[in-house]
């Protein structure tokens, strides 16, 4: 299922989606919605307040997977974006709903 949740978040957040925009967003929240239901840890708050000044996408969600214990994985194409944005009282599927939003 782990490896399915990684291939899956990596395709929403990477743009290649075969819907809209919109409707590849929705997809998403809906899947880590029902992620959250078994994996606990996508509802979890951030556990630190991320003031994110020019940070990789790649090392945000890196260091983002290890604190919360996740399995994701980075493709090569998001390498070169930088997340500059100041992320607090959020949750780790809001996060990544976010960068699937911006980045993607």
């Amino acid at each position: 299922m782990k490896q399915f949740l990684t291939a899956f978040l990596l395709t929403c957040i990477c743009g290649y989606g075969l819907a809209q925009t919109g409707d590849r967003i929705q997809e998403l929240d809906n899947q880590l919605q029902r992620f959250a239901l078994e994996y606990p840890e996508y509802s979890e708050s951030i556990k630190l307040e991320m003031d994110a000044t020019n940070v990789t996408l790649p090392n945000l969600l890196m260091g983002l997977s290890q604190v919360h214990q996740l399995n994701l994985s980075v493709g090569q194409d998001v390498m070169n974006i930088n997340v500059i944005n100041n992320f607090t009282n959020v949750t780790v599927s809001e996060l990544l709903l976010f960068c699937a939003k911006n980045m993607g």
